[in-house]
């Protein structure tokens, strides 16, 4: 008879499994892949799979699954300081070395400063990257600046930070958008790096 494969064997820091991007949202990335099952199915939204969780400030106008969608939408939270939006790997934990983000089909209301934390507990959050566009003359190299466009932000690890493996992830906005107000505007969200524990797909 036909006895299954093995399980493979368990990640960790040693043998992990690497998401290394090419280019934003691509096949490479880590949603991608709990939403592909691995690469073997057509694409599905991971949050209506139950590979992720997601979480945010309260929402103004979208729906939440649309942050981890393949859409250009438009999700926004409420006009509220330090608005957020993230996702949890549930079981997972991952070394994050970047991330893209995709801005709704719109040039208005631009996220223009920004930290991505990250957490293990949803008590204590590290930020592992931030961006300030609002800064004078910094607006133009700003990539999300134009309707639907994406970007990726790759985070820089001092030599003397060891490597973490976290399970929860946000966008959190710090000031105001490019609009003069509080709502954080993103219409996607993925995450490139090494998996170190749980189960990919």
């Amino acid at each position: 008879g036909c006895s299954p494969p093995p399980p493979p064997p368990p990640l960790t820091f040693d043998a992990p499994m690497a998401f290394r991007w090419t280019k934003d949202f691509d096949e490479n990335g880590i949603l991608y892949f709990l939403g592909t099952n691995g690469g073997i199915k057509s694409w599905r939204n991971p949050q209506s799979l139950g590979k992720v969780r997601l979480f945010s400030s309260p929402v103004g106008f979208g729906k939440l699954e649309d942050l981890v969608g393949n859409q250009v939408v438009n999700l926004r939270t409420t006009n509220e300081p330090d608005s957020f939006f993230g996702v949890d790997l549930i079981s997972r934990k991952i070394v994050l070395e970047g991330y893209c983000l995709r801005n709704r089909n719109s040039t208005s209301h631009v996220v223009m400063t920004w930290e991505l934390q990250a957490s293990n507990d949803d008590q204590v959050w590290i930020t592992l990257d931030a961006r300030d566009f609002a800064l004078p003359g910094r607006s133009d190299g700003h990539r999300l600046r134009q309707g639907g466009a994406t970007a990726y932000y790759e985070i820089i690890r001092r030599p003397e930070q060891e490597q973490v493996g976290y399970r929860l992830f946000r966008v959190i906005q710090r000031g105001k958008n490019s609009s003069g107000s509080f709502n954080l505007v993103l219409s996607g969200i993925e995450f490139y790096g090494l998996a170190v524990e749980g189960s990919f797909p």
